[in-house]
């Protein structure tokens, strides 16, 4: 039996962080992402996937498209996760009818700051819906190319800096070493020297090495 899956989609760091720990203390696999154009249904197609991407799935009412106008496409497109386990997260719904046009596609609504109990709540009902026998679709595997040994530095939780060597990246991921024991599902900021940008990840496993040092295997927030 699998764990269960629960797809973020904000570009929010407080947020992504929130939400990440919420559902690593429930025992969820985490897949973050600052927008929907992961999904295939963004760009007006059906939905690819043979099997659903998760088990529930948050998003920003701004996905930078209207997150009215995905989940509805969603609903007529063949996607395979239940309108009832998805939600979406908003600062406020001044508009009255906006409201009730997500409760009408079987959406659940929750506004900022999050009220946690409330939360709890919504997940315990979905994982009533929740085969956890059935696999879920998203799956990378993609071809890496190896580190020689780069350096980069990276924000922990509590903003304290660390230090790593690249083992092997892709375009999605990298896998390095580093002195810190990070824990799975842990939110950390990346900086790649290579790239000169910053990038939001996911530590998805962590690995004993020799020498008080761990293998991290991380996913960039795409």
């Amino acid at each position: 039996m699998r764990k269960r899956r629960a797809i973020i989609i904000n570009k929010d760091p407080h947020l992504q962080q929130e939400l990440t720990g919420f559902f690593a203390d429930r025992g969820y696999a985490t897949a973050v992402f600052r927008d929907s154009s992961i999904c295939s249904v963004y760009d007006s197609g059906d939905c690819t996937g043979p099997r659903s991407c998760g088990d529930i799935m948050l998003m920003n009412v701004d996905t930078p498209k209207s997150g009215l106008d995905l989940i509805a496409a969603q609903n007529k497109r063949g996607c395979k996760l239940p309108a009832a386990n998805k939600a979406i997260i908003a600062g406020s719904l001044p508009d009255i009818g906006l409201g009730a046009a997500f409760s009408s596609l079987g959406v659940a609504i929750f506004l900022t700051p999050l009220d946690f109990s409330k939360l709890q709540q919504w997940v315990a009902e979905c994982e009533t819906r929740m085969d956890l026998e059935r696999s879920v679709a998203i799956s990378r595997r993609e071809v890496r190319q190896e580190g020689h040994n780069e350096r980069i530095s990276y924000y922990m939780p509590g903003n304290r800096l660390g230090r790593a060597t690249i083992v092997n990246k892709s375009a999605c991921g990298v896998c390095f070493t580093t002195s810190h024991h990070l824990t799975t599902n842990d939110m950390i900021m990346l900086r790649p020297v290579s790239q000169g940008a910053s990038e939001d990840a996911v530590v998805c496993w962590v690995r004993p090495a020799e020498r008080n040092r761990y293998i991290v295997g991380i996913n960039f927030c795409v």
